[in-house]
């Protein structure tokens, strides 16, 4: 789900616009009252429009209009600068359009680079590293850091080379790129010490702190952040002082160190600024609150922030938020051995993660709209700037043959281009397709209601054990399941984890009947080694629903992970009735899940240049009946 900007990078495009100091508002109006042109009028609505935009985005809106309607009547190829980076710089404020933002701050830089002022270009390229960030087209957000970085280098501008390498190092860290991030946010951090710039240390330090954290050295990232603390209390950066709190209360939670993290938590809900601007991060904030509570076993006060979290979402139809608050409120319901207000609480959770999932999928699409829209606009921009150079140097009529046959060329490369490129969209947005559909299988509603209905049964019959096994064992299946599908790899012992988790409520449910073994290979490190997520779930369920289920009797099911040369071979047996070699389907039963995991294994063959293989076996040859399933899996995923 698509957050608003934070205050921070609120208040950063608004001092990011190039413009001169501006008077009080009152002044500026009188100003514009008398003012003798356009190109004038231009820079006092930009004025205008920056002294608005710390009270009042309505006001904002009006006089960035009013700025770019004067730049057009001017024809000022400044004003035009001006007011197309005014523009772009308010819709990202805003939040909101940000593909008209990447636009306006498109032609700014265009109008910039026709003047030749790299300082123009500069703040223009700042802005618009910053909405590619925001879209998380990384690739993009980094070329332009680099390429910002050397305008400032070639001009000297130190402090601006202090902002571009921490500009580097916070792509990187979306990027997981850990260790490169260190290195540009230590180069940031020398050269802010030589210039003493306290902001610049501040940022430097804190961008540190977080690369550590995602290397999992806390105890440095919490020595960063502690030496950025006090720099933000000496200059009064109250926005800088809020972030530095916000990483520290989440390190210390890492550690386990909660009460260091509950004393942070409440310094920072102290200072009242995220609590009155931005309900994103306060939602955050209460949550992981509730979430040192629950920690602590002390439910009543976990649910108490809980609910305060809830009080943020709700508003702005947070729904991550709201299911994780609900979440958390049915957990610590559980904990107080309320089963009822934990199932009701519980259900309300998965019914806001179905609205989840929907804004996710309507997000993933318009990103890559905007992917494209953003490549077509750049190669739109190159094409403009080429029929520029050729109208400056055509002298005689016969170039004009020559001129011709290569745009026609041009036009034929970009159309390729263009045809790859789309080729490529779809089979991403085929990849996201396969990936839900493997995610429903694995959240079967059927399987959902049947272990909600199980827990409810050991709820009404005062069956307190089983119901806490039960509710325990199927809460972390699901957040396994969610967290998992969120990751293009994940590492085995997750895996074996969630089939645990997943055959434990299996035989809760059908007893005596199902016995089931999962058996790792000696030379298999689980912690290291990585699988794609959802291929072996679906599988295992193939093996309870067609195979143990219509068996007479007690059956089994063995999961065996073992390595062949450069392969991971994972192994699902079961002795149940068999399949139909024919057909090659359970039971009569078309397996779905082998055609979408087929169809998803072709994929990651493609993509990783390897071929991983799906093998059935029909096991009635070799003993008196069972299926076993092979996947075969090269060790580069």
């Amino acid at each position: 789900m698509r957050k608003p900007l934070t205050i921070l990078l609120f208040i950063f495009f608004c001092t990011a616009l190039h413009a001169q100091d501006s008077p009080e508002i009152l002044r500026l109006k009188q100003r514009a009252s008398v003012a003798k042109n356009d190109t004038m009028l231009v820079i006092i609505y930009n004025n205008l429009a920056k002294e608005y935009s710390k009270t009042n985005f309505d006001s904002v809106q009006c006089y960035t209009h009013k700025c770019l309607s004067a730049a057009k009547r001017s024809g000022n190829t400044k004003a035009l600068y001006l007011a197309n980076n005014t523009a772009g710089a308010y819709h990202v404020m805003k939040g909101e359009h940000l593909d008209s933002a990447i636009a306006y701050l498109n032609e700014a830089i265009r109008y910039a680079r026709i003047q030749k002022k790299p300082g123009d270009e500069a703040a223009s390229l700042y802005n618009l590293s910053y909405v590619y960030l925001t879209l998380n087209l990384y690739d993009k957000s980094l070329k332009i850091n680099i390429d910002l970085l050397k305008i400032r280098e070639k001009s000297g501008d130190l402090s601006g080379m202090v902002n571009s390498y921490n500009g580097i190092s916070i792509v990187l860290v979306k990027m997981h790129r850990y260790t490169e991030a260190l290195v540009y946010s230590e180069k940031a951090l020398k050269l802010a010490k030589k210039i003493n710039a306290d902001s610049n240390i501040m940022s430097s330090y804190i961008n540190l702190g977080t690369a550590y954290m995602g290397l999992k050295r806390n105890n440095e990232a919490i020595d960063c952040f502690l030496k950025a603390r006090p720099i933000a209390i000496k200059t009064g950066d109250m926005l800088g002082y809020c972030d530095v709190l916000t990483n520290l209360g989440a390190v210390y939670m890492e550690k386990g160190e909660l009460q260091k993290a509950k004393n942070i938590y409440r310094e920072l809900i102290a200072t009242g600024i995220l609590e009155q601007n931005d309900p994103y991060t306060s939602n955050i904030l209460y949550y992981n609150f509730g979430e040192v509570f629950s920690k602590e076993n002390n439910p009543d006060s976990a649910i108490f922030y809980y609910k305060k979290a809830m009080s943020y979402a709700a508003p702005v139809n947070n729904y991550e938020g709201i299911y994780t608050s609900y979440y958390g409120i049915a957990q610590a319901e559980f904990s107080r051995k309320n089963y009822h207000a934990a199932f009701q609480n519980l259900d309300k959770a998965y019914s806001y993660r179905d609205s989840l999932f929907t804004e996710e999928k309507d997000r993933t699409i318009s990103e890559l709209k905007i992917g494209y829209e953003v490549d077509k606009k750049e190669e739109e921009n190159k094409i403009l700037t080429k029929d520029g150079e050729v109208k400056d140097l055509r002298i005689s009529q016969q170039y004009i043959a020559i001129i011709s046959l290569g745009i026609l060329l041009l036009v034929i490369t970009i159309g390729g281009f263009y045809f790859y490129r789309q080729r490529r969209v779809i089979a991403q947005q085929r990849e996201k397709l396969l990936e839900q559909k493997l995610l429903q299988m694995q959240l079967n509603p059927h399987f959902i209601f049947n272990s909600l209905q199980a827990i409810q049964d050991y709820i009404y019959s005062n069956n307190e054990k089983e119901a806490s096994q039960y509710l325990s064992k199927f809460a972390r299946l699901m957040r396994l399941t969610l967290e998992n599908s969120r990751h293009e790899n994940i590492v085995l012992k997750k895996e074996i984890e969630g089939l645990n988790n997943y055959l434990a409520l299996q035989k809760l449910r059908m007893g005596s009947k199902l016995q089931y073994t999962i058996a790792v290979a000696d030379d298999i490190d689980t912690g290291f080694t990585e699988i794609p997520p959802m291929l072996i779930q679906p599988f295992v369920e193939n093996a309870v629903e067609h195979g143990i289920k219509m068996k007479d009797g007690e059956g089994t099911i063995t999961v065996a992970f073992s390595t062949e040369p450069n392969l991971l071979v994972v192994k699902v047996t079961d002795d149940g009735p068999g399949f139909v070699p024919v057909t090659g389907t359970y039971s009569g039963h078309q397996s779905l899940s082998m055609q979408i995991i087929s169809e998803r294994l072709e994929l990651f063959g493609k993509k990783k240049k390897v071929k991983p293989q799906l093998i059935i076996t029909n096991l009635g040859k070799t003993q008196s009946s069972g299926t076993m399933v092979e996947i075969k899996i090269p060790n580069e995923f």
